[in-house]
């Protein structure tokens, strides 16, 4: 089980760092004309994914950006759950 552990924890590690990425409303937000608003940061976060939404009435676009707020809400449990993984392996090797 320990081994199994710290073979897995890099991977959730990684794998929660590309979901972060992958989860870039840049481009969308820059299609949908409210980067002008959002004063055009070079991260947007979920406060800010919410906001376009509320002001937005294209389907597709809110559509897009829920499912980047899912996907980014994923990223972040399973980059906050690698350390406690790395806990749980300490507690099993004792």
């Amino acid at each position: 089980m320990q081994k199994t552990l710290l073979f897995i924890i890099p991977i959730i590690f990684a794998f929660s760092m590309i979901l972060i990425s992958a989860s870039s409303p840049a481009s969308i937000i820059e299609k949908s004309g409210y980067n002008d608003i959002l004063e055009n940061k070079p991260f947007y976060g979920i406060k800010h994914m919410r906001k376009v939404i509320s002001l937005n009435s294209n389907r597709d676009v809110i559509k897009n950006l829920k499912r980047k707020i899912l996907i980014r809400k994923i990223g972040y449990s399973l980059l906050i759950s690698t350390p406690l993984l790395m806990m749980l392996n300490a507690i099993i090797s004792r």
